[in-house]
């Protein structure tokens, strides 16, 4: 099990921790005693409680594996399935097939060359390479450039027993350059999917975490995107936070594909309804913790004066609660658009994990 870390290649995340010095993030680092710590689990003395507390280690990776799922073909099968958000917005003709979709699929979505892209991980102190099936896995879908996470987050995550994953570079900025490169909506979401799916294949698969502890989560534009592959790839990720967004198959009420006068981005599918084993697997088995600020109502633009709040609760009641969804919750936070404190963290990777 190979992973490479700029030139280096590893073979244990001990190793690849070890040879991460030119490429470890400035935003915080551990001391060498907190480095070694990555080895072996601190015992519980004196000394192990020390260790316990001692910020998770940050730095960053490359991968070298995409995985079929993070393919264009892989992505396209899941989300844009049968053409038909693609056509009703005028991206591809009326009338397509799927098998015109997949053949027009390098015009419509730019690929991902995983040798230029970079993943930050978050792995707590306490984290052992004895025992790695004990832990699981939080892929965070940023807005932004990199993962920017309010204070007792981590601490958090590590009370849990979560490593933390996130792709670099690949926010908002990443899906407006692809809208500009000609990767029509909602294709130009398909590097910020990838960036997920390869950065939960690569941890998942290659150091022993425990396949059915893996969740995905963001923030705002990154909330889009883990909501839609949460429910479109439920065999990949046991369940989603949404964090002050969320995107639906569904028409809501005053689109266009439910009679509305125009279409409109926030209220109309922003992805094909999967395909129906897909969705079975969804409603039957992940878990879904849809977080919205209660001071989140500042309107969008254009034609629906509705807002973010208002946004994931429609979605909450015509996708999750109306189409049977067996494990969602919808937590409103004290807080508008940014993210909240670690208190509503807690009380959603409760939810996703069972725990409540």
């Amino acid at each position: 099990m190979l992973l490479a870390a700029g030139g280096f290649i590893a073979e244990s995340f001990a190793q690849a921790v070890s040879g991460l010095t030119p490429y470890r993030s400035a935003l915080r680092t551990s001391s060498a005693t907190g480095r070694a710590a990555v080895a072996n689990a601190p015992a519980k003395t004196a000394a192990g409680k020390a260790a316990a507390a001692r910020p998770a280690l940050r730095f960053n990776l490359q991968f070298t594996e995409l995985g079929s799922h993070a393919a264009t073909e892989g992505v396209m099968e899941r989300v844009f399935s049968t053409g038909e958000v693609a056509q009703f917005n005028g991206a591809v003709p009326l009338g397509a097939s799927a098998e015109q979709l997949r053949q027009q699929a390098p015009r419509l979505m730019r690929g991902m060359d995983l040798a230029r892209e970079r993943f930050q991980v978050a792995l707590p102190s306490t984290f052992s390479t004895n025992n790695p099936s004990e832990w699981g896995l939080l892929v965070w879908c940023s807005p932004g450039a990199m993962p920017d996470l309010p204070r007792g987050w981590l601490e958090t995550l590590e009370r849990h027993k979560l490593i933390l994953v996130s792709a670099l570079n690949n926010g908002n900025a990443r899906t407006m350059a692809a809208q500009e490169a000609g990767s029509p909506f909602p294709f130009c979401y398909y590097e910020n999917l990838a960036g997920a799916l390869a950065a939960r294949h690569n941890m998942v698969q290659r150091y022993g975490l425990n396949e059915g502890r893996v969740f995905v989560s963001g923030h705002s534009g990154g909330a889009s995107v883990a909501s839609i592959v949460s429910v479109c790839f439920p065999d990949q990720f046991t369940g989603a936070i949404p964090f002050m967004a969320c995107r639906s198959y569904v028409a809501l009420p005053g689109s266009a594909a439910a009679g509305g006068p125009k279409w409109e981005k926030y209220l109309d599918p922003n992805y094909d309804r999967p395909p129906e084993a897909i969705l079975a697997m969804a409603r039957e088995q992940s878990r879904f913790a849809i977080v919205a600020g209660a001071g989140d109502t500042k309107p969008f633009g254009g034609s629906w004066k509705g807002a973010n709040r208002q946004e994931a609760e429609l979605i909450y009641q015509h996708q999750f609660q109306k189409e049977g969804y067996k494990n969602a919750r919808f937590i409103l936070a004290p807080c508008a658009h940014g993210l909240p404190g670690a208190s509503v963290l807690d009380e959603a990777l409760r939810f996703v994990t069972g725990a409540l």
